[in-house]
């Protein structure tokens, strides 16, 4: 994932501020809502670097959030930013990923990521 550039994390930051006004303007207390939930979604995805959500995901894995669902919990971000991270931690062998299944049955099995031996 490349680093984002500065120009585009600024119009991210302003496009969230517009959202925060409207929502701020709205008399509806669900338009309200919605607006503010995406201005922060917005905010988070644009006020980390890519290095900053590496250094959180790893921390958050080093002490024990080990599934994506447990990642996305804890960060906010997007499942897609929580999976690009977690590849990229599991390339450079700061985590590993290990499969579960949870029952003999058909489906997917569930990923959990752990620090290496290196990390702890």
């Amino acid at each position: 994932m490349a680093e984002m550039t500065s120009k585009r994390r600024r119009y991210g930051r302003e496009t969230a501020e517009k959202i925060a006004a409207m929502a701020a303007e709205s008399p509806d207390a669900f338009v309200k809502k919605e607006l503010y939930r995406a201005a922060n979604a917005i905010r988070k995805h644009f006020a980390y670097t890519e290095a900053e959500k590496e250094a959180e995901v790893l921390r958050l894995i080093k002490i024990g959030a080990s599934s994506v669902n447990d990642l996305i919990r804890e960060t906010d971000f997007t499942d897609v930013d929580v999976l690009a991270v977690t590849k990229k931690l599991e390339e450079s062998n700061l985590i590993r990923l290990q499969k579960v299944r949870l029952n003999d049955g058909p489906g997917r099995p569930t990923c959990l990521f752990f620090p290496t031996d290196a990390m702890i």
